[in-house]
C-alpha cells in the first residue's frame, strides 16, 4: 500500500502529509489550555480563528490574562505570572514573556527581535533592541487624551475609557506613536510599537483581583 502511494508523485505525498499535519492539529485542540502558544498561534496559517473573550470565558478564568496580537495575525493567550517592583510578567505556554508596567510593554523575553527599556521616564526612554543589537534613544510626548469606545468583552457593549496617544521620536529611527486605554486608573487596552522588525503589538488585559 505505501509502495501505491509513493506511485502517486510529488502532489499525493503533500496531500498525505498535509493531511496528517491537519489530524495531528486538530486531534490536539483540546489540550491548549488558558495558556496559548505564542509562536504556534503566530505560524499559524490554516484560518483558526481567535479565543473570544466573553463574559462567561473572563469569570471562568482562574488567573489574570492577556490577549496578545502582533499586527494582523491572531490574538494568543498570555497568563500573569507574577509582580515584581510594579512590573507584571506575563508568559506563554512556550515561555515567552512579555514584561509591563503600568500598561506598557517595557520588555519582551524569547522573542527573535526582542526589546528593553534600559531607563524611562514620563519623556525620555533609553532602549535595547535585539537582532541587530541596538541601543537607541527616545523622546516621548503626550499628544492627546480624549474618552474613546472599544470593545472588551466580545459579547457585551463597548466599554469607555481615556485614550492616551504617546508620540515617539527615536534617535536614527523610525519614529511611532503609541495609544494607551484607561479605564478608572487601569489600562485595559495598549497598541504600541517596539521593535523596528515587527508591526504593532496590541495588548488587552484582563484583570481577576
Amino acid at each position: 500500500m505505501l509502495e501505491c502511494l509513493q506511485l502517486g508523485g510529488i502532489g499525493m505525498t503533500f496531500m498525505i502529509r498535509f493531511n496528517l499535519l491537519l489530524f495531528l492539529l486538530l486531534s490536539s485542540c483540546t489540550s491548549i489550555s488558558n495558556i496559548q502558544s505564542f509562536y504556534d498561534l503566530r505560524s499559524l496559517a490554516f484560518g483558526f480563528p481567535s479565543q473570544e473573550i466573553t463574559r462567561q470565558y473572563f469569570n471562568e478564568a482562574k488567573y489574570s490574562f492577556a490577549t496578545l496580537r502582533i499586527g494582523r495575525g491572531p490574538e494568543s493567550i498570555i497568563v500573569l505570572k507574577e509582580i515584581i517592583d510594579n512590573k507584571a510578567i506575563w508568559v506563554s505556554q512556550d515561555k515567552i514573556t512579555i514584561i509591563t508596567l503600568n500598561g506598557r510593554i517595557v520588555e519582551t523575553i524569547g522573542l527573535e527581535y526582542d526589546y528593553k527599556e534600559l531607563i524611562y521616564s514620563e519623556s525620555d526612554r533609553v532602549v535595547q533592541y535585539k537582532n541587530p543589537n541596538r541601543i537607541t534613544q527616545q523622546k516621548v510626548l503626550i499628544e492627546d487624551s480624549r474618552l474613546e469606545s472599544f470593545n472588551y468583552f466580545s459579547d457585551e457593549t463597548k466599554v469607555k475609557g481615556n485614550l492616551i496617544i504617546e508620540r515617539i521620536s527615536n534617535i536614527g529611527l523610525k519614529n511611532q506613536t503609541n495609544t494607551y486605554i484607561d479605564v478608572d486608573g487601569n489600562i485595559l487596552l495598549a497598541r504600541q510599537s517596539l521593535h523596528p522588525f515587527y508591526d504593532e503589538f496590541k495588548i488587552k488585559y484582563y484583570y481577576k483581583y
